[in-house]
């Protein structure tokens, strides 16, 4: 058994003997904040968090999450992660600074998990079709070779409910890059398939029926070199050990129930 290990028995044993008048053995938490992610003003692509993939632990640090693009690639694009601590120290470098595009980023150091998608703009609607019928794009395996620069024209074929994504405006059946069926619901989601050997998948949300034959033009707002974000994080560090186990270890407290800590934790080898 290492000193890490003792410390969490005693600990445990501390809280066994002590457990308060409610007699639930418990941990104080800490009380931590992350800001809305803000965009510079010159930026020229626009993303978003996914939420399923974004937390942080008890322990994230006081200071400014800084996210740069540093590689543009339509379908990989990456920014670099710099944290800037309360004293105004830079930290993070090597892989752990690099957040991949829908991909789930972590940094146990500094307690952050986090998530992006590009965000997608519906124009140019023709036919019975508006943008507002549409929502909640999301794209899966799209490059330069499968769209025209991260745009995509649409046709909507209302007798079938056939949506159809072409790489191209002349839209040629060689184009046809994705496509799938609605099945009429409002409010449901759609998979279009690859076609021709595009390698891409698109999932939409059609919100209302167009009623029609029509049209749209689909952009994929990938972020483009040199584009920044910015996110504040706080941590009043009320706990000590919370601060304490976690930056030492990685290890947070359960934070569900009664928040009480197995034994087991101390006794693991």
């Amino acid at each position: 058994m290492d000193w890490g290990d003792q410390i969490l028995r005693d600990l445990v044993d501390a809280m066994e003997d002590n457990t308060g008048g409610s007699g639930t053995q418990y941990i104080q938490g800490n009380s931590t904040n992350e800001g809305s992610l803000v965009a510079d003003a010159d930026n020229q692509g626009t993303i978003e968090k996914i939420p399923a993939k974004c937390d942080m632990w008890g322990w994230v640090r006081n200071g400014v999450l800084t996210l740069e693009c540093t590689d543009e690639t339509l379908g990989s694009a990456q920014l670099t992660a710099t944290f800037y601590d309360s004293d105004n120290s830079v930290n993070l470098s090597g892989a752990e600074s690099t957040l991949t595009l829908k991909a789930q980023w972590l940094s146990r150091i500094y307690g952050i998990k986090l998530g992006f998608k590009a965000t997608y703009t519906e124009a140019n609607a023709g036919g019975s079709v508006s943008a507002s019928d549409f929502s909640s794009w999301y794209s899966e395996g799209e490059d330069d070779s499968n769209s025209d620069e991260g745009t995509w024209y649409m046709d909507y074929t209302n007798s079938t409910k056939l949506i159809e994504l072409y790489k191209d405006s002349a839209k040629d059946s060689a184009d046809l890059v994705a496509s799938g069926t609605w099945d009429g619901t409002p409010g449901s989601s759609v998979t279009l398939a690859a076609q021709n050997g595009s390698g891409l998948t698109v999932t939409v949300q059609v919100d209302s029926d167009p009623g029609g034959d029509g049209t749209l033009e689909v952009t994929i707002n990938s972020p483009k070199l040199k584009d920044r974000w910015y996110i504040d994080y706080t941590n009043d560090k009320d706990c000590v050990w919370d601060e304490f186990l976690g930056k030492k270890y990685q290890f947070e407290f359960p934070t569900s129930g009664d928040k009480e800590i197995p034994q087991a934790l101390a006794e693991r080898s």
